[in-house]
C-alpha cells in the first residue's frame, strides 16, 4: 500500500510540475471581462466533478484570458462563479476563491481554438459517460480527462472525444492513448498529455 501511495505521489508530482501553479485561498482583483456560473458538482459516477478546474480550462481556451478566479459556491448550496481576467494582477488573500494565471502559450487569433472540431478519436478506452443536459460542453470532457487517473496502473487520460448529435445525449470518451482523430460531424476532441 505504501508503495502504491509513493507511486501515485511521484506520478502526480511530474504532472504538477508541468502545470500552472494554483493559488488556493486567493483572488486576483480587477480585469474581469467575462463572468459566468459553474454548475454544482455531479454525484460520483455521474460525470465530472466540476470545480475551479473548469474555470482554468475555460481561461486556457480563451485567447483573451490571462488569469482567472473561481469563487466557491456559498455554504448550503448554490453555484460557483468563474471570473476570466484580461490582465494579470497580484494575488490577494481571500478564503472565498482559488485563482491562477494562464500558462504562457501562443495567443490564438479571435475565434480560433486548440480543440479539433468535427473530429472524434478512438483507442484504448478508459471510460465513457453521458453528460447531463447542463453539462454538454466540450470543456467538461477535457476537464474529466485532466483529472482521470487509474490509481492501480498509473495510466492517465491522454486524449478525449466529446460526441454530441441532435436529439441525443452528449457522450464523453476518455482514452489512455493519443490516437489520431477521424472525421465525425458534431464531435470535438483533443490530446491532453503528449
Amino acid at each position: 500500500m505504501r508503495i502504491l501511495f509513493f507511486l501515485a505521489a511521484w506520478l502526480l508530482s511530474g504532472v504538477a510540475s508541468a502545470q500552472v501553479v494554483i493559488e488556493d485561498m486567493s483572488v486576483r482583483p480587477g480585469g474581469d471581462y467575462r463572468v459566468f456560473d459553474i454548475p454544482p458538482p455531479a454525484p460520483p459516477g455521474h460525470g465530472p466533478r466540476v470545480s475551479w478546474g473548469a474555470c482554468r480550462i475555460e481561461c486556457n481556451e480563451d485567447y483573451r484570458c490571462r488569469a482567472w478566479t473561481y469563487e466557491y459556491p456559498p455554504f448550503g448550496g448554490g453555484v460557483g462563479v468563474c471570473r476570466l481576467k484580461e490582465r494579470v494582477s497580484a494575488p490577494a488573500p481571500d478564503p472565498c476563491c482559488v485563482s491562477g494565471v494562464k500558462p504562457t502559450a501562443p495567443v490564438l487569433p479571435s475565434g480560433e481554438t486548440y480543440y479539433e472540431h468535427d473530429t472524434a478519436r478512438d483507442g484504448d478506452l478508459m471510460r465513457d459517460f453521458v453528460l447531463q443536459k447542463y453539462d454538454q460542453k466540450a470543456w467538461m470532457c477535457e476537464y474529466a480527462c485532466l483529472i482521470e487517473l487509474d490509481w492501480l496502473t498509473g495510466d492517465r487520460c491522454r486524449s478525449w472525444s466529446f460526441e454530441q448529435t441532435p436529439n441525443k445525449d452528449a457522450i464523453c470518451r476518455l482514452f489512455r492513448d493519443e490516437t489520431g482523430g477521424f472525421p465525425k460531424g458534431g464531435a470535438v476532441s483533443h490530446k491532453i498529455f503528449p
